[in-house]
């Protein structure tokens, strides 16, 4: 195993996350921990893949690199409902608004599957993991899942528009400043 998932792997097993190792196959070429951050609304599993990757440098500074050379951490996850081909706009321009609004952006649409993902990724050092930023990001992660996943699957599904609830929001933010 790599050395930072191997870090991650250990830091899930002390903090009791449910997470199952993933060995690397003919299909998928890598290894990577499948880590399990509930259920949302609708009662369906979010899991988060963990990969750890090396980055690809130039060797003129691979050979001069006097200390080791950073990791690539990537967490993803697809959100598990599809989008109609209808509402991809509306979709994307509501996955765009989120992005900028939220500290760790990371939603982003697969229009060609019609899925809506998050991933994030983190450069950092391959021996040495600092636990308190992966809590941190799987917290932030859950909480950005369990805040958005309703409004982003409804506009995925044409139940409602971006533009519609960009109204609900003027709607609400004007009734807040003008009490009665």
């Amino acid at each position: 195993m790599l050395p930072l998932l191997a870090q991650i792997q250990t830091l899930l097993e002390e903090e009791e996350y449910p997470f199952l190792h993933v060995s690397a196959t003919d299909k998928i070429p890598y290894e990577r921990l499948l880590v399990s951050l509930g259920v949302d609304q609708n009662k369906r599993e979010l899991k988060v893949e963990v990969t750890e990757h090396a980055l690809p440098v130039l060797p003129k500074f691979a050979a001069s690199a006097d200390q080791p050379l950073p990791s690539k951490i990537q967490f993803r996850l697809i959100l598990p409902f599809k989008v109609k081909n209808s509402s991809l706009n509306d979709t994307s321009s509501l996955l765009h608004f989120l992005n900028q609004s939220i500290d760790l952006p990371g939603f982003g649409l697969d229009e060609l599957e019609g899925r809506v993902i998050y991933r994030y990724v983190w450069l950092t050092s391959p021996f040495h993991l600092d636990k308190i930023s992966i809590i941190t990001l799987l917290n932030a992660l859950t909480l950005n899942l369990m805040l958005f996943s309703d409004t982003i699957e409804s506009i995925a599904k044409g139940s409602s528009t971006f533009n519609d609830l960009l109204s609900e929001i003027v709607s609400k933010f004007k009734s807040s400043s003008h009490p009665s």
